[in-house]
């Protein structure tokens, strides 16, 4: 949520006219890249280290214990034999990777990193262009939404005071679908106007009784 007062702040604009359109927050997309970006990136490091880096460290450290038990003089020998082969000269630093405990976990760290990585790239490949747009004849939005407000069967917006979210439902061929009101996906303070127009569209009754109730604040303070 962003961190503005939330838009059923009694001291909230009044109700707008319209039109209003919200876009996509450059700032919701950019977390959304990021984070997606991470997560695949470490997804898919695990999988390197897991598929080639461990087991190829493991053929090293074999070769190591081989070359130890063929040459006396291993301990001053090796640093030569390992530079040829552009291997780890100092053969301390030579490490077995468990299956269990090295290369498995990094399988079980893809698998854990990778599908939500993914998803919050998806996130931020279809968020791109998305918008809500509504005026005294309606609502619109980019995925084709095309609603007057009479077609709107409800406002659920029980989040609305702590999260900024609301939803506006509507009924195509029997089925309830919704638009979303995020404050947080889309730019505040057109999400704010648009839900403001559709509280009043469609709870004027509790608009009535809250402009009433600020009036009345304001002319006692």
């Amino acid at each position: 949520m962003n961190d503005a007062p939330p838009a059923s702040d009694p001291a909230a604009s009044a109700t707008p006219t319209g039109p209003v359109r919200t876009t996509i927050s450059n700032g919701y997309r950019i977390r959304l890249a990021l984070i997606g970006a991470g997560l695949t990136g470490f997804g898919c490091w695990a999988l390197y280290d897991g598929f080639i880096a461990y087991p190829r460290q493991n053929e090293i450290y074999a070769e190591f214990e081989q070359f130890k038990e063929d040459n006396d003089d291993w301990q001053t020998s090796w640093a030569a034999y390992a530079d040829e082969r552009g291997y780890q000269t100092n053969y301390n630093k030579l490490k077995q990777r468990g299956q269990i405990k090295d290369i498995a976990a990094q399988y079980l760290y893809a698998g854990l990193t990778l599908p939500f990585g993914l998803w919050f790239l998806y996130g931020f490949a279809t968020s791109a262009g998305r918008w809500v747009e509504a005026d005294d004849s309606g609502v619109r939005d980019s995925k084709g939404a095309d609603l007057t407000w009479d077609q709107i069967t409800g406002l659920d917006d029980a989040r609305w005071k702590n999260k900024g979210i609301a939803y506006l439902s509507y009924d195509e061929a029997g089925t309830t679908k919704r638009v979303l009101l995020d404050d947080w996906k889309f730019q505040r303070e057109p999400t704010d106007a648009i839900y403001k127009l559709a509280k009043a569209r469609l709870s004027p009754n509790e608009t009535q009784e809250h402009l009433e109730t600020q009036e009345t604040q304001e002319s006692s303070a």
